[in-house]
């Protein structure tokens, strides 16, 4: 749950395969987006400037305004932040992270 002038510093899930976040009520106010930082972009400057992947173009940040209902999913090795939001009354979220059963053999 986020309230006014909350934000979320850049993070990864480590030993999640899979992170999610689904976004349950976003109240009016500015900011609180979730930023994507995409860490194949250097990689793809340093040995192949001419390339970038398709559909993000080679961007470094996705920046995704959130809306009540919408579910996010990352690889949990992506890093991730939530941009400050200040409003009124409050934008809640759930967030989980998925990782494959352990072998008790």
């Amino acid at each position: 749950m986020l309230e006014n002038g909350d934000f979320n510093m850049p993070h990864a899930h480590g030993g999640a395969y899979w992170s999610a976040v689904f976004y349950v009520r976003t109240d009016p106010g500015s900011g609180g987006e979730l930023l994507l930082h995409d860490p194949r972009r250097p990689m793809n400057e340093m040995y192949a400037p001419q390339l970038r992947f398709r559909p993000s173009g080679g961007e470094m940040l996705v920046n995704l305004a959130p809306e009540p209902g919408m579910l996010v999913m990352m690889p949990g090795w992506l890093i991730h932040s939530v941009k400050r939001w200040d409003g009124e009354g409050r934008r809640i979220s759930v967030a989980l992270n998925l990782s494959a059963p352990q072998d008790d053999d």
